[in-house]
């Protein structure tokens, strides 16, 4: 927990449950033992369900208590979708503004991302690139929307991340070129594309460990209703790259 808040740390704790099927839906979630279990007070535990609350996962009322949120294909394909709008419209507005420092920024951080050969270092590096490209346009309320999402996403894109170690390199760098090149319109498509295949890929995951239900629709963005970079219609195929 060192170097971490610990609601955070909760909120984590909380999210791998559901990820390996210890919590379902309509689980009631135990304040007291929650916080024995990981060594924290009553006041952090609380906090991080504020947190899950608002990110979807989490139902307290005042009577019954905290219990897990429905969770299916659809909580992760929302979370998702919604969080691929917001980082595609940062990368189409930083793209047209071509900053010399944010593109300066980004050339140091592409680099990294080619070369981790670990999920774990990957994920972070990538996470550095999106954060310079948001940052270097958000505004107060879009900071305040991307920080809604700090729970779901990036913790699924951790457990999709291994699957895709020779796709997120390819991705970013079709993003910086765009970026780059003052091209708004495919910096977005990429960028929105990046999310909804890390949603794809983790949805994908919580369905084999039987967490989510083999009949969930697919997502409408699988079923080519929506524009993928070449390079991810060539995945969701399965051919080769």
């Amino acid at each position: 927990m060192a170097g971490q808040k610990s609601a955070d740390v909760v909120a984590a704790h909380v999210i791998a449950k559901l990820f390996d099927g210890s919590l379902k839906g309509g689980d009631r979630i135990d304040i007291e033992a929650f916080g024995k279990e990981l060594g924290v007070s009553r006041a952090p535990v609380r906090e991080a369900l504020a947190q899950l609350e608002r990110d979807g996962l989490v139902v307290v009322t005042f009577h019954r208590g905290a219990h897990v949120a429905p969770f299916d294909a659809g909580t992760v394909r929302q979370a998702f979708e919604l969080y691929a709008l917001l980082i595609g419209w940062a990368s189409r507005h930083v793209a047209n503004r071509r900053n010399p420092w944010t593109i300066a920024a980004l050339s140091e951080a592409l680099p990294r991302i080619q070369r981790a050969d670990d999920p774990d270092v990957l994920e972070l590096e990538a996470r550095n690139f999106r954060r310079i490209v948001n940052l270097s346009v958000a505004g107060p309320h879009l900071k305040a929307l991307l920080r809604t999402f700090w729970g779901l996403v990036p913790l699924a894109t951790q457990l999709a991340m291994p699957q895709l170690m020779d796709k997120v390199a390819p991705m970013f760098e079709e993003e910086f070129e765009a970026v780059r090149d003052g091209d708004g319109a495919r910096a977005e498509v990429i960028a929105t594309a990046n999310a909804r295949l890390m949603g794809i890929t983790a949805t994908e995951i919580l369905r084999q460990r039987g967490v989510i239900p083999a009949d969930d629709p697919p997502a409408p963005w699988t079923t080519g209703q929506l524009p993928l970079p070449e390079f991810l219609m060539a995945h969701r195929s399965g051919e080769e790259v």
